[in-house]
């Protein structure tokens, strides 16, 4: 029987599916599986004889997707694996399919479970001890500790890098001046302390929502996450694989962005020919990715009207080229 609390609302599914060009037989990775929604529209492209890796940190979401997709696990042919995304390479060579993937996927936001579920601390409307780690289990610190921990000048830097809060010195400078007084512990002071500051804004964006961001980030290294994830990428992937991002704020998809840039050059290991003793038309240019379109896919009106958190969603799609491809 299928855990029915574990209940999470994918985005961008169809337009997720149909950028991968899945094919039957395909190995693909969903790095992020949580709840399933994507994975199993994945499967139902690569069945009977695909493969389906399910990566996850979150030991709720992983004993979900063990009930989930049991019958096919017993068939080999779906894997769940607890870890985080950044282990893809590691991964990939101990299951054998490293540079034999046809897609990978990246959903990069919070799970609605992970929201809804107050005990994990990462909603500001529920009060709740100040967990945020994406595996409790795990033995990193969680938002209480980082609070407790960090001076005035590093909370600052990471409220404004990571949440991009314009009032982050004045926020830092009110949790060093509470917690002198009493421990920071839960969600509902963490909410005090910011609404002090920054006042009841009447603006649709809770007034908490830019430190709560930043704090769940640095909790989880989300970023440095995504960097290893990207970087290990095409080395899994098979020529003309493709990897999906799906992004949810401007810090990931600026990451994503760049890296897709980066990839899709054709001078990617940025080489001067005004300098080297050789012609341009003697070299052939060549890049190692292409780039599905030069934009990002967004949702479509009647999918933000069904669920509000998809509306700042971002997919962005680059195809592995051959070895021997030039980029025209």
């Amino acid at each position: 029987m299928v855990n029915k609390d574990f209940q999470h609302q994918s985005v961008l599914v169809e337009e997720s599916i149909e950028a991968l060009s899945l094919r039957k037989g395909d190995i693909v990775v969903d790095c992020t599986a949580g709840g399933g929604g994507h994975a199993e529209k994945i499967w139902e492209r690569i069945a009977p004889n695909g493969l389906l890796v399910c990566i996850d940190r979150d030991p709720t979401a992983i004993e979900y997707l063990q009930t989930r997709f049991s019958s096919l696990i017993e068939e080999k042919k779906v894997v769940v694996i607890k870890n985080r995304f950044s282990q893809l390479e590691t991964i990939s060579k101990m299951l054998n399919i490293s540079g034999r993937v046809g897609a990978i996927l990246a959903d990069l936001g919070v799970s609605s479970v992970q929201l809804d579920q107050g005990e994990r601390g990462f909603s500001f409307l529920k009060d709740a001890p100040l967990d945020m780690r994406m595996d409790p289990s795990s033995h990193a610190q969680s938002a209480a500790d980082v609070l407790a921990s960090l001076d005035e000048k590093e909370l600052a830097a990471i409220f404004f890098k990571l949440g991009e809060e314009t009032q982050a010195r004045q926020i830092a400078r009110a949790i060093v001046r509470e917690r002198e007084k009493n421990p920071i512990k839960t969600t509902q002071q963490l909410v005090n302390i910011v609404t002090a500051v920054k006042g009841v804004q009447k603006k649709k964006k809770h007034p908490a929502t830019l430190v709560f961001q930043a704090l769940r980030i640095f909790v989880n290294e989300e970023l440095e996450e995504l960097q290893a994830l990207l970087t290990h990428s095409f080395s899994v992937l098979k020529p003309h694989g493709r990897l999906a991002i799906i992004s949810f704020q401007s810090l990931e998809d600026r990451i994503v962005k760049t890296f897709f840039k980066e990839k899709s050059d054709k001078l990617s290991n940025n080489m001067n020919l005004k300098y080297l003793p050789v012609r341009e038309d003697d070299i052939i240019l060549r890049a190692e990715g292409r780039i599905i379109k030069p934009f990002p896919l967004l949702p479509e009106n009647e999918e933000i009207i069904s669920n509000k958190r998809s509306r700042s969603a971002k997919l962005r799609v680059i195809e592995k080229l051959g070895t021997n491809e030039p980029k025209t």
